[in-house]
């Protein structure tokens, strides 16, 4: 008898170790759970506390708004130059006007912007090319202006080179160019 009770106590303590397995690793797997769960739960506050706080994010608007100027900064030098040049070939047109008429081409130049002076232009002729070239030097106590234009025109064979004309009338400088 000793015999059989020694073997049902012997099942019966396989069998509370059974059950104790079981229950070990539910708390082991409650346990790496709720360690998982901390580790997060501390880093996102680190993260939402460091995002939120409002010294960091002055410091991210102020490094945006940096480069947002450098990028506006560089836009507007490019227009600039981009305007400049038109302006440059608007100046220009706005001064100096060409025109066909039926028996010559006329080239109108406005000496206003060359102090009214006719001997500030220069025309001269290389083959069927009329060379024009002007300048205007304007002083004042402390700056000194300087307006240079200088321009080409390519005429085909059908052009009077040696009966160019160039008249001052008023405050234009007209250049003829007879066509045959």
């Amino acid at each position: 008898m000793d015999e059989n009770n020694c073997e049902q106590q012997t099942v019966i303590n396989e069998e509370k170790h059974e059950n104790w397995s079981w229950l070990k690793t539910l708390l082991l797997i409650l346990a790496v759970f709720l360690g998982a769960f901390c580790a997060f739960y501390t880093v996102a506050d680190w993260h939402f506390k460091r995002v939120l706080n409002p010294a960091y994010q002055m410091r991210k608007f102020d490094r945006e708004l940096i480069n947002q100027q450098k990028m506006f900064d560089k836009m507007q030098k490019n227009d600039f130059k981009i305007r400049e040049k038109i302006n440059m070939e608007q100046n220009g047109n706005q001064f100096v006007r060409t025109e066909k008429l039926d028996d010559a081409y006329r080239i109108t130049i406005d000496l206003k912007q060359f102090d009214n002076n006719p001997e500030n232009v220069k025309v001269r002729t290389e083959g069927k090319m009329l060379l024009i070239d002007a300048v205007s030097e304007k002083k004042s106590k402390n700056r000194q202006q300087i307006a240079k234009y200088s321009q080409a025109f390519a005429f085909g064979d059908d052009i009077k080179e040696n009966e160019i004309t160039k008249v001052h009338e008023g405050t234009n400088y007209i250049i003829t160019v007879p066509i045959d």
